[in-house]
């Protein structure tokens, strides 16, 4: 069995409030350039501001995460920035657990804690994450897909154990 997720911010708010809330500001800018406002140069922070908001709804229609996790390892891409599939085997993983996320506002200082860490953090506006825990970081993905990924875990692990049944240290 394989549970597969593909999670992105199309079908959000955020479709909607990007585009809503930068469009004026390049309309603004636009007449300000025509009405002589911006001075000599200002064809350059009018192309600025049209470069960062034609990148910045790109990224908004394009961020997405592909988790895939199965018997032997569990695998990500976060296109556009991670484009090459990164993988860990079973044996590389410490454990896995699905925990309910609570918004914003809830548990700040765990969400805030990947900066000055070496944990990373791929976290989209969804209801549940799945905690990932290696040897020496942490990794936390937002997933739709909770049966599936639940199933796989319980299954994932009673692999584990039985293969550090039969290999004892």
């Amino acid at each position: 069995m394989v549970a597969k997720d593909k999670v992105s911010f199309r079908g959000t708010f955020l479709v909607y409030v990007v585009p809503i809330l930068e469009f004026p500001v390049l309309a603004l800018m636009t007449v300000l350039y025509f009405t002589g406002q911006l001075g000599e140069d200002g064809h350059y922070a009018l192309l600025l501001v049209f470069a960062s908001v034609i990148f910045a709804t790109w990224l908004v229609f394009n961020l997405r995460l592909e988790l895939r996790l199965d018997q032997y390892h569990l695998s990500y891409r976060f296109p556009p920035f991670i484009n090459r599939t990164r993988k860990f085997k079973r044996e590389d993983i410490v454990s896995l657990q699905i925990k309910r996320d609570g918004g914003l506002l809830d548990e700040q200082k765990d969400k805030w804690r990947a900066l000055w860490t070496k944990d990373k953090t791929f976290r989209f506006l969804t209801d549940h994450i799945l905690v990932v825990h290696l040897p020496e970081q942490k990794l936390v993905f937002s997933i739709n897909e909770v049966e599936a990924f639940q199933k796989m875990i319980v299954e994932f692990e009673e692999k584990k154990l039985s293969a550090n049944e039969s290999n004892p240290i």
